[in-house]
């Protein structure tokens, strides 16, 4: 079977095994590298996703309004951050709609626009490169990200065409936090079953078409082995031994943006605690890799 795969490098990494074991078992990948300025590779085609110039925009601007109305749902109503995200994306010819929030008039403002992103002409380009490629099955994500809703015109052209397309989930979150599925695939790959309920209640996916299949972006975790003792580990931090460890995992900028300001309060409750073991605990910070200004911020 000949499977092509949209992804953008960075992503792609996260699907090492994945694409490992396929040609293991005899499959052919090809790599759709969204990029015309990116090393072409033997195995891989290149797709400037910015040749389709103003109907780009056009349909990028629908898609993420649409976005704008999915979040506007009540059940996003005590998440602000993500209600008002994409406001500065939205087509301000309806941004007056969006403000007044109406279930109703949101609904069929959505149905609108979708019709109309079903209107903006297919990318001739795209169909040429996936006719010339033959792919018996294509591979698009990270999709749902506002960053990536042009992957949307592959879902298009490969209904189009009448080719397979699967949309394996990148992450943890993108189901909840990221926006909305604006099409189907024909299949969706997710980590468990609290995504198969997510994709089926929020995103309105048939379950028959949903398949938990573990979290394959940690595959490689399972075959790492400490170099380490735990002893020798924490004494090469400045450590005891001894004493009970904490762990604790930052966020992002987005999800913790005065996080350094969280850390400090929390170290101090924990210090005051009335639990010997607790108060006399090593505590391990590990901020996210891009939000360590936040606790520069508050060391200084």
């Amino acid at each position: 079977m000949k499977i092509l795969f949209f992804a953008e490098p960075s992503h792609l990494r996260h699907f090492t095994d994945v694409l490992a074991e396929l040609r293991s078992r005899g499959h052919e990948t090809v790599m759709a590298n969204e990029s015309s300025g990116l090393k072409k590779k033997k195995d891989s085609l290149d797709f400037d996703f910015e040749e389709r110039g103003d109907w780009l925009k056009i349909a990028n601007t629908l898609r993420w309004t649409r976005n704008q109305i999915f979040f506007l749902d009540s059940r996003f109503d005590h998440h602000t951050f993500l209600q008002e995200r994409l406001e500065h994306l939205v087509d301000p010819l309806v941004a007056p709609i969006l403000k007044k929030r109406n279930p109703k008039s949101l609904q069929r403002l959505d149905a609108f626009l979708k019709e109309l992103d079903n209107s903006v002409p297919l990318p001739s380009h795209i169909l040429r490169e996936i006719k010339r490629c033959k792919p018996d099955v294509i591979l698009v994500t990270p999709l749902v990200f506002s960053a990536h809703v042009h992957q949307y015109d592959y879902l298009r052209c490969a209904h189009a065409l009448g080719i397979p397309i699967c949309y394996p989930v990148f992450s943890w979150d993108n189901l909840t936090t990221k926006g909305a599925l604006l099409r189907h695939p024909d299949q969706m790959i997710v980590w468990n079953d609290v995504q198969v309920d997510e994709a089926v209640r929020i995103h309105g996916m048939p379950p028959e078409k949903v398949l938990a299949v573990g979290a394959y972006r940690f595959e490689e975790f399972e075959r790492l082995r400490p170099s380490l003792g735990r002893e020798s580990f924490l004494r090469s931090l400045g450590l005891e031994p001894n004493r009970k460890t904490i762990l604790y995992l930052g966020s992002s900028s987005l999800c913790a943006p005065k996080e350094g300001r969280f850390v400090t309060k929390w170290l101090g409750a924990l210090r005051d605690n009335s639990s010997p073991a607790l108060a006399s605990a090593n505590v391990i910070l590990r901020p996210h890799p891009r939000n360590t200004g936040t606790y520069e911020e508050e060391a200084a």
